[in-house]
């Protein structure tokens, strides 16, 4: 009747909305369009601004200038010599022209000239070819040259299905063996995962995705019926990654290679899945198996075995940790340490019991000779990050912290974006931030990254990921972003107007003409910085 829900278990809440995007695991934009359309409400288009226009169109420029170079590789695979070739490698490896046409893959004929010329052609700029990363440049900047030359191409789509970028293999000897695109204005490596477009469905109506490492792996799989399997894009996971995954389905497996490069990578996933909420477990493959090899052997159906049986993130790690079998008490009591903080944040009290039980038993350790060193290791915590959230025995307890919603957003924004940091500091920096959010401000400031939970208090954690977790999303975040900057640098400017009118106030009662001349120079300064603000020209 009040069009709100609250779940008492594990504190979502929100309006009708925000349910409907939950339930259906949609993002704000699906979940209106497909409400308007059950209620026969049009929803009406609001009219861009010249400079919103302009960014549009040259977004769908690049847009349209990516997809006629994903035909021309994928027309260079099937009518060339050299194409040829590269199915014949493609066909090696077991794929068939089903899935190689699912995926549009192509070639980029060995040449230096043949894709810029074919885009000349197309009336596409040079400089267009430099800004989509299509062409490389000499160090003198004095000749440009197609980037893409002699490799098999992997078109990346984003999220709707539009080509963004590049992969491409060599399929004979030489190095690098893989060359991506780099980013540019349509596409950030960290914030795309490659076959999203066709795996996102699948990954609601299996309520499940899997993570793999290569672009093969996820060709393999989805050729076998895993068509759920999405694979990051030449980088460690990242948050943006996660949250893509979120939108679709809380559950996760990771399926990286059984080598150790691919172990340490999913350690790193699995910590970023954990502190998003996310519910993963890591694929266990033979030694020496990827996930593609493994498919092309023993097929879909040991494959879902291994994911039945897939591990919990602590016990994954506790395996890799341990290597070989040690006795010496000081090298378990550091494995230990490595495991608290993820035993910590699980929430289910069944499954940390579970998890504790079996960690004794691989160490060789009495049960409760581990809980106690946990114990130990808690109260450590707690002392050391002095928790203001908790109840005090003395003390009433503390009313939990509300997030101002546009400081939220600007932290956000910094976070994925740490580029911004300059903008921010011309118009305040810290003193932008309430003092609960300062902390974490200036460990986004000072590290350029979003690592920002690593020794917090418990209360900057909730808040935290209260912050990095909120859909925050506007139709244009750049405008968002400097339309909201604006108005917290124009309420510090105001409080400061206000402090120095008290101290004016001071200065006259005492009679301190030095330090009225001093705080009216103050206040000038404040003025003409309210009007520039104002008038948008800290830029």
């Amino acid at each position: 009747q009040k069009q709100m829900f609250h779940c008492f278990g594990c504190g979502a809440g929100g309006n009708a909305l925000k349910f409907y995007m939950e339930i259906e695991r949609k993002s704000f934009p699906e979940s209106i369009k497909e409400l308007a359309e059950k209620s026969g409400v049009i929803i009406e288009e609001y009219e861009l601004s010249p400079e919103e226009q302009k960014k549009k169109k040259l977004y769908e420029r690049y847009i349209a200038i990516n997809k006629v170079t994903a035909e021309f590789f994928e027309h260079n695979l099937w009518n060339s010599i050299e194409g040829k070739k590269a199915i014949d490698y493609l066909y090696q490896r077991q794929l068939t022209d089903e899935t190689i046409k699912k995926f549009g893959l192509g070639y980029a004929l060995d040449d230096w000239q043949t894709l810029k010329e074919f885009l000349k052609g197309k009336k596409v700029t040079e400089k267009e070819m430099l800004a989509l990363g299509l062409l490389s440049q000499n160090q003198d900047g004095s000749r440009t040259f197609d980037k893409f030359r002699g490799r098999l191409i992997f078109p990346i789509y984003d999220s709707n299905s539009r080509v963004v970028a590049f992969g491409g293999r060599i399929t004979d000897k030489g190095e690098p063996k893989y060359l991506n695109s780099p980013d540019t204005p349509v596409y950030n490596k960290g914030r795309h995962l490659y076959g999203m477009h066709l795996a996102k469905h699948e990954i609601r109506k299996k309520d499940r995705s899997i993570l793999a490492e290569g672009y093969m792996d996820v060709l393999l799989c989805h050729q076998f019926g895993v068509t759920e399997a999405v694979a990051s894009l030449g980088t460690a996971f990242t948050e943006s990654q996660g949250k893509m995954l979120l939108r679709y389905s809380i559950n996760n497996h990771i399926a990286y290679d059984g080598d150790e490069a691919g172990r340490n990578a999913a350690i790193r996933a699995m910590e970023v899945m954990r502190d998003l909420g996310i519910k993963t477990k890591a694929v266990q493959f033979p030694s020496g198996y990827d996930p593609d090899d493994f498919l092309l052997k023993e097929g879909n159906e040991k494959f879902e075995e291994l994911l039945e049986f897939a591990q919990d993130p602590v016990i994954f790690k506790l395996e890799f940790l341990m290597n070989d079998d040690i006795s010496d008490l000081s090298e378990k009591n550091k494995i230990i340490e490595q495991l608290a903080q993820d035993i910590f944040k699980i929430q289910s009290t069944i499954i940390r019991d579970d998890i504790i039980m079996k960690v004794s038993t691989r160490l060789g350790l009495k049960e409760d000779l581990l809980r106690s060193e946990l114990r130990l290791l808690y109260n450590k915590k707690e002392n050391k990050f002095k928790i203001t959230d908790r109840k005090n025995d003395n003390q009433k307890t503390a009313q939990p912290y509300q997030i101002n919603k546009d400081q939220a957003f600007i932290l956000q924004q910094l976070c994925e974006n740490p580029e911004l940091l300059p903008d921010i500091e011309k118009r305040g920096g810290c003193q932008l931030f309430d003092k609960e959010l300062q902390e974490i401000y200036l460990s986004v400031a000072n590290h350029s990254n979003s690592d920002i939970i690593k020794n917090r208090s418990e209360l900057n954690e909730k808040i935290v990921s209260c912050i990095m977790l909120q859909d925050m999303e506007f139709e244009d975040q750049d405008k968002a972003f400097e339309e909201i900057l604006n108005k917290l640098c124009a309420k510090k400017l105001e409080k400061d107007f206000q402090e120095k009118h008290k101290q004016l106030a001071l200065a006259e009662k005492s009679g301190d003409m030095e330090q009225m001349k001093a705080v009216l120079g103050e206040i000038e300064i404040i003025i003409k910085n309210k009007d520039r603000n104002r008038r948008g020209l800290f830029n």
